[in-house]
């Protein structure tokens, strides 16, 4: 505005200067003046001076701050995407320059081929979504920015863009396992592609979320499932705009691979021209169910006809051969395959049951046991046989691929028949007619309570008791052994025996064994010693004297043999009267209880373990006696020096034998005279003047 005060005469000229800087511009009457050579983005300020004819006054005041601009340069790298229908979304780069002044908003212009289309205001929004635009119409887009110098020139165009809806969900998804760990997914096509073609799909499982996609097909694989694990599938459809929601789960699938190998194949035959199979099932079933099995014949390493078992396990496969031999492998079947061949299992032999054996005969000759043999049956179905041999009572069998076998077990004393039965792999025969019967039994136990008694010359008697045993089996001899010599007798069950051919004097002992139908048993205890003998000699040289009332004494030779046993004793008889006496050993014996004056002989007899010898021959008579009684009238008169005549009359009694002799005796004890049969007798050596008696 003109100064208030024009100093007095008319204003020339104004002058305005730029800070910073010393741009200026010149008016003269006017109040406008426009500056020039600033420079773009710079803010300034501006000071008038107003001159005249006195010359020019004070500044004025800055003015306001001004920035200089040009128009803004054009946006770059434009490019825009659809994600929804009937609209774009379009993004920039911003001018390198704004041309000094910021960019006050952005417009977006619509080309279809090289016609432009109504323009499009952002504002300062980037990206800009633009709207209105028709879905599968290809369009590009070119940005203008503005500012407050105007509006740039349009960018250079953006790459086509379709703008267009997500299509809509693919439908009738259906899912089927057919490989390893992988399901098969099949669809159809959204009805709605929203106006672009539909750039591709992707499956989904459910669990796990793996994943395949397809471009144009309607199916795919989804790989890396778990086996045996049941899924569902879902599919999304793609194009330009986005992605589709997903699809309605599919139907239950479950993936799976080839089952595992079968394992222990093992086949028996119980019947012609099959045999029955077993095996254990593979670890693995791949993840599906096993549909069936497949048993495969092999003859050496030739494959016959399978057979098909289905689930069945065992399974019997037929039309084999019988007496052929064969081996077998199984093979396992799920949805996605065959296994592989089992190992093949042990060799089996089809055939018929074989027929009874025949004539069956038993023996028992041991401790609880019985042999059995028999003849093999007339078929043996086109197997190797095995028999079994049973025992009746009890149920005792043995078994064996011979014709004759050993039944044990048994019990000894115990009457058995057995059957037999043939068995192969087909099965076993009937049983065969009963055995005749057979008893088992062991030896006898050991006779016991042996004893040996000698009574005669080189003979010993031998007695024992019965085993507390006889094995089950009847005794049927006894059998005595002597020790020296090795001497027998036998009987046939009696419990005593007479053991001959002995040498008499020889100490023998004794034991026995005892024998049935299994063998002998064990000797018994040896017996006590025994000793063999005969009767001793007669004694000799016998001869009986009697020095007292009523007996005699005997005294004789011992035998010249004693029959070869001690002799135990003698016995001395007389005659008459058979009066005895005995002794243990003694060669002497007192005989008692004779009769006085009676007139004996004796005889002696010798006695050993074998009985009492011969009497010896008699002895010279003894007459036993008494003493006689005393002498009778016994008077005595003194004639002579030291003499005394002693007279008597002679005892009433002779004791049975004549009066020997008389003794005198006078009282003194120390003088005697004596006469044979005279009853008179001096008495001499006496002490005169003594008075004596006799």
């Amino acid at each position: 505005t003109a100064p208030a005060d024009n100093g007095g005469t008319a204003i020339t000229s104004y002058t305005v200067t730029a800070t910073p800087g010393t741009a200026t511009c010149n008016a003269t009457t006017r109040t406008t003046c426009t500056v020039t050579g600033l420079t773009n983005g710079t803010t300034y300020t501006f000071t008038v001076t107003a001159t005249n004819r006195a010359g020019t006054g004070s500044a004025s005041e800055p003015s306001n701050t001004a920035i200089p601009s040009a128009v803004a340069a054009s946006p770059t790298r434009v490019s825009g995407t659809s994600f929804e229908a009937t609209q774009s979304t379009v993004s920039w780069t911003a001018p390198v320059s704004d041309g000094g002044a910021a960019v006050t908003s952005y417009t977006v212009i619509p080309f279809v081929g090289t016609v432009a289309q109504s323009v499009f205001s952002c504002g300062l929004s980037n990206p800009c979504v633009v709207t209105g635009l028709t879905n599968g119409t290809t369009y590009t887009f070119r940005v203008s920015a503005s500012n407050a110098s105007g509006t740039s020139a349009p960018s250079l165009a953006s790459a086509a863009v379709v703008p267009a809806a997500v299509p809509g969900p693919p439908t009738d998804v259906s899912a089927t396992s057919a490989a390893n760990a992988s399901s098969v997914i099949s669809w159809i096509a959204p009805v709605k592609d929203g106006g672009i073609s539909i750039t591709g799909y992707t499956v989904t499982a459910s669990p796990g979320g793996r994943t395949c996609t397809a471009t144009t097909a309607t199916s795919c694989t989804v790989a890396g499932l778990t086996n045996g694990t049941s899924y569902t599938f879902t599919v999304t459809a793609s194009n330009r705009a986005g992605t589709s929601r997903a699809s309605d789960p599919s139907n239950t699938t479950i993936p799976s691979a080839i089952a595992g190998v079968p394992t222990v194949v093992a086949g028996t035959s119980f019947e012609s021209t099959q045999s029955v199979m077993s095996w254990i099932a593979p670890a693995s079933n791949g993840g599906a169910a096993i549909t069936g099995y497949t048993v495969t014949p092999f003859v050496g390493t030739v494959a016959q006809t399978a057979f098909a078992c289905g689930l069945s396990n065992p399974c019997t496969v037929t039309g084999l051969t019988n007496g052929t031999s064969y081996t077998f492998k199984v093979t396992a079947t799920n949805v996605s395959g065959t296994s592989a061949m089992s190992l093949a299992s042990a060799a089996v032999i089809p055939g018929a049951i074989p027929g009874a054996p025949t004539n069956v005969s038993a023996t028992s000759t041991a401790n609880v046991s019985s042999v059995v043999s028999w003849t093999a049956p007339a078929s043996n179905g086109g197997l190797s046989l095995t028999y079994t041999v049973t025992a009746s009572p009890d149920g005792a069998t043995c078994s064996t691929t011979r014709t004759t076998c050993t039944v044990t077990g048994l019990t000894n004393g115990t009457a058995y028949r057995f059957t037999v039965t043939a068995t192969n792999r087909a099965g076993t025969s009937d049983a065969s007619d009963p055995s005749n019967r057979a008893t088992p039994s062991t030896v006898p136990g050991a006779p016991t309570g042996v004893a040996g008694t000698s009574f005669d010359s080189t003979v010993s008697t031998v007695t024992w008791d019965a085993p507390d045993s006889d094995g089950g089996a009847a005794i049927t001899r006894y059998t005595v052994t002597s020790t020296p010599g090795n001497k027998t007798c036998t009987t046939s069950g009696a419990t005593t025996c007479t053991v001959t051919g002995l040498t008499n004097g020889a100490s023998y002992t004794f034991k026995v064994t005892a024998t049935n139908a299994s063998g002998t048993s064990a000797a018994s205890a040896a017996s006590d010693a025994a000793l063999p003998a005969t009767i001793p000699g007669a004694p000799t040289a016998v001869l009986a004297t009697s020095y007292a009332n009523q007996r005699s004494v005997v005294s004789w030779t011992a035998p010249v043999s004693n029959g070869g046993a001690s002799i135990s004793g003698y016995t001395v008889t007389s005659t008459p009267g058979n009066k005895t006496c005995a002794t243990t050993g003694e060669l002497t014996c007192v005989v008692l209880d004779l009769t006085n004056g009676t007139s004996y002989t004796f005889k002696v007899t010798a006695t050993n373990a074998s009985g009492t010898s011969v009497a010896s021959l008699a002895s010279a008579v003894a007459l036993p006696v008494a003493a006689p009684s005393a002498p009778l009238g016994v008077t005595a008169s003194s004639n002579a020096n030291g003499t005394s005549v002693v007279t008597w009359t002679a005892p009433a009694s002779n004791g049975g034998s004549p009066v020997t002799g008389y003794t005198v005796t006078a009282s003194s004890g120390d003088r005697s005279c004596s006469t044979t049969t005279a009853t008179t007798c001096t008495v001499m050596g006496l002490t005169n003047g003594t008075d004596y008696t006799f």
